[in-house]
């Protein structure tokens, strides 16, 4: 992990940087910069907080260079967070606040309160829309979801039930699906008796039953975000947990559907007190790897400021659909192996082709670029020499197809 810090002090608002973070620039000043998201509409969304005045919405087009008013909120009242439906005409616009959910179904021309189903008094800390424009609200007072554009909610239940839901993520699964948890999910990050849980709920039970898939520790989950490992054929899990006290900061990854967590941590100071985290991923980087590159924005203290640290990870492809093989005659043996290992496939034409090799957490370990094969048999061997003993995975490019397995 790296780092860069912009200017210190108790200040707050929207800063930019155009060199990959070595400087930063000041686009709005303000007392607090509450968060900042793509809505997926051609906008950037920020909020801030330039006290004394209201604390407001903005958004750009033309990433950060001028900046269009949305709404505002009075004083004593605050707005957390923001989901922008894109499946809905005119697009529709949320604000989660401290009295409920802000709807604009104008596309911010104008916003009333749609709160019919919500818990009076529950601050709406986070939101998301899925691909198909549910609608979902993480509370002080449990979770909502909305499956007619916010008109009204319905309360989830399960493994949670009024409890703070501090980060949430919609995940579609691939049109392929995948081996483990292939439905359509909400992952919820919530702390129940100071313990950091992560829970999700799935889409054949309209999202309104949660389930637990791990516990963290004494923190609050203070970010989200979820891919696709076409290699691996799971799902990717990522999530910050910001400190309770003396321990509990980090990040976590899993690379088998959930099943398993690992904490990384190196390059970030002890207990890190990570407020947000987001990726990046580059798809064309590699042919058949997925570059992602995350960025998590620690909190230094009211007069400390804040640091942005950043972690590039070559990982198997996000949101690609993979093939099996029968189409070439794709064989792998032997199956188990010890020292080496043999691919043979067809090829019906001259094609150009890559060879990836992955762990079991989906680290690369070995890569053949721009191999030209000829049509008729092929057979490519790999031998791990000194990696350890264990479940590999390999993805075979050839032209624009992935092939790929165990």
């Amino acid at each position: 992990a790296s780092t860069n810090a912009w200017p210190n002090g108790d200040q707050g608002g929207v800063r930019r940087s155009i060199d990959g973070g070595t400087t930063w620039e000041n686009l709005i000043d303000a007392y607090t910069g509450r968060f900042i998201m793509q809505g997926g509409d051609g906008y950037i969304y920020a909020v801030a907080w330039p006290y004394p005045s209201d604390e407001s919405l903005y958004r750009t087009s033309d990433y950060g260079d001028t900046w269009e008013f949305v709404t505002s909120v009075p004083q004593g009242n605050n707005i957390f967070s923001v989901a922008v439906n894109t499946t809905a005409t005119p697009t529709t616009i949320f604000a989660g606040t401290g009295q409920g959910v802000l709807r604009s179904t104008a596309n911010g021309a104008f916003f009333d309160f749609s709160n019919e189903g919500i818990d009076e008094g529950a601050w709406i800390l986070c939101m998301d829309v899925s691909d198909d424009g549910i609608v979902a609200a993480g509370t002080t007072s449990g979770y909502y979801v909305s499956s007619d554009n916010g008109e009204s909610w319905a309360k989830g239940g399960g493994a949670i039930e009024s409890d703070t839901i501090s980060a949430l993520r919609f995940y579609t699964a691939p049109a392929a699906g995948i081996e483990s948890n292939g439905e359509n999910s909400l992952t919820m990050g919530t702390s129940i008796s100071g313990e950091a849980q992560l829970v999700e709920a799935f889409g054949d039970s309209e999202y309104l039953t949660s389930t637990l898939l791990a516990i963290f520790g004494p923190a609050e989950i203070s970010g989200l975000f979820l891919g696709h490992l076409q290699g691996l054929n799971k799902k990717l899990h990522g999530l910050a947990t910001f400190p309770i006290g003396s321990f509990g900061g980090g990040y976590y990854q899993s690379t088998d559907g959930g099943e398993t967590f690992e904490e990384i941590t190196e390059g970030l100071p002890d207990n890190p007190p990570i407020a947000s985290i987001d990726a990046q991923n580059e798809s064309n980087k590699k042919p058949g790897i997925e570059n992602l590159l995350l960025y998590a924005g620690l909190f230094q203290g009211m007069n400390g400021g804040a640091k942005v640290y950043y972690l590039d990870q070559d990982l198997v492809g996000i949101d690609k659909i993979i093939r099996t093989g029968e189409d070439i005659g794709l064989l792998i043996h032997p199956h188990p192996f010890r020292q080496e290992v043999t691919i043979d496939f067809q090829l019906k034409e001259y094609a150009i082709s890559n060879l990836a090799i992955y762990n079991s957490m989906g680290n690369l370990v070995h890569f053949e670029k721009g191999m030209h094969l000829s049509a008729g048999s092929q057979s490519l061997n790999w031998q791990p020499k000194e990696l350890a003993a264990g479940m590999y995975y390999y993805v075979l490019t050839v032209g624009d197809q992935n092939y790929g397995g165990k």
